[in-house]
C-alpha cells in the first residue's frame, strides 16, 4: 500500500486550524487549561499561519502549513501540561477535567493535518493525535486511578514517555483502520525503539539524583536529617525504576499491536 492519501481539503484544514486556536483561547477565557503559561499569543499565531498556508494552492506552502499546525497543536498541549507537572499541579487539573481545551485543540489540529491529506502530514498528524489521546488517558486515569496518573506525571520525563506511548497508539490505531504503509511502519518501529531508551535514560537520571543525596546521608547529623536524606535517596530510585517500567511496558504493548496489525494484513 502506498503513502498516497485522498485529495486535500485546504478550506477544511484552514477552518480546523482556526478552530484549534479558538478552542484553546476559549478554554483560557473560561479559566481552564494552561492559563498563565505566557505562550498563548505565539501559539495562536502559529495556528493562524498554518491556516493561511493550508488555504494556499502552492504545495510548498501546504508543507509549511503542516509544520505550523503541528507545532501549534503540540505547543498547546506540552507547554501548559509541562508547567502543571513542574508546579505539582497536574493531578488536580487532570482530575478536574481542566485540561480539556488542550485535548480539543490538539484534536482539531490533528484533523486539520488529516484534511491536508499529504504524505508528509502523516508523522506530525500521529504526534498531534497522540498528544490529544495522551491527555484524554491521563484525565481518565486521574478520575479512576489517581495513583497511576500521579506516576505518569511525576516528572517531565514521565510525561514525555506517556505522550510518546500515546502517539504510538494513535499511529497504530490509524494503521489498523487505514492500513499499515511503509512510512507508518518505519515511524512505529522508531517510536517503539525510543520508548525503552527514554525509560533507561530516566533510570540513569534518577539514580544520579539518588546518589546526590548520599553525602548528606553519610555526613550524619540528627535523626531527622538522616531520615530526610534517606527519603530523598529512595525517592530518586523509585522514580528511576518507574521510567524503565513505563518504557518497557509501553514498548511491549506497542510491539504486540504492530505484530497483530502486520499479521492481519499479511493474512
Amino acid at each position: 500500500m502506498s503513502d498516497a492519501a485522498a485529495l486535500p481539503d485546504p478550506r477544511g484544514a484552514a477552518i480546523l486550524a482556526g478552530l484549534g486556536a479558538a478552542l484553546y483561547w476559549g478554554g483560557l477565557t473560561l479559566g481552564a487549561g494552561g492559563a498563565g503559561v505566557g505562550a498563548d499569543t505565539a501559539m495562536g499565531a502559529l495556528y493562524l499561519a498554518g491556516a493561511l498556508c493550508a488555504a494556499a494552492r502552492d504545495d510548498r506552502l501546504r508543507r509549511l502549513a503542516v509544520a505550523f499546525i503541528a507545532l501549534a497543536a503540540l505547543w498547546a498541549v506540552l507547554a501548559p501540561l509541562s508547567a502543571a507537572v513542574l508546579a505539582g499541579d497536574a493531578l488536580p487539573r487532570l482530575s478536574g477535567l481542566r485540561l480539556w481545551p488542550e485535548a480539543l485543540s490538539a484534536l482539531a489540529g490533528g484533523l486539520a493535518l488529516s484534511a491536508l491529506s499529504q504524505s508528509d502530514a502523516a508523522g506530525p498528524m500521529d504526534l498531534v493525535f497522540g498528544a490529544a489521546l495522551g491527555i484524554a488517558i491521563l484525565m481518565a486515569l486521574a478520575l479512576l486511578w489517581p495513583e497511576a496518573a500521579t506516576v505518569l506525571t511525576r516528572s517531565p520525563l514521565h510525561l514525555a514517555l506517556t505522550l510518546i506511548a500515546a502517539s504510538t497508539m494513535a499511529l497504530l490505531l490509524r494503521a489498523s483502520l487505514a492500513g499499515l504503509t511503509p512510512r507508518s511502519r518505519r515511524m512505529a518501529s522508531g517510536l517503539i525503539a525510543l520508548l525503552p531508551l527514554l525509560g533507561f535514560a530516566g533510570t540513569i537520571l534518577g539514580i544520579m539524583g539518588a546518589l546526590a543525596a548520599l553525602p548528606d546521608l553519610f555526613a550524619g547529623g540528627t535523626a531527622g536529617n538522616d531520615t530526610a536524606a534517606l527519603g530523598a535517596l529512595l525517592g530518586g530510585l523509585s522514580g528511576a525504576f518507574e521510567t524503565t517500567l513505563i518504557g518497557l511496558v509501553a514498548a511491549a504493548a506497542a510491539s504486540l499491536a504492530l505484530t497483530l496489525i502486520e499479521t492481519a494484513r499479511d493474512g
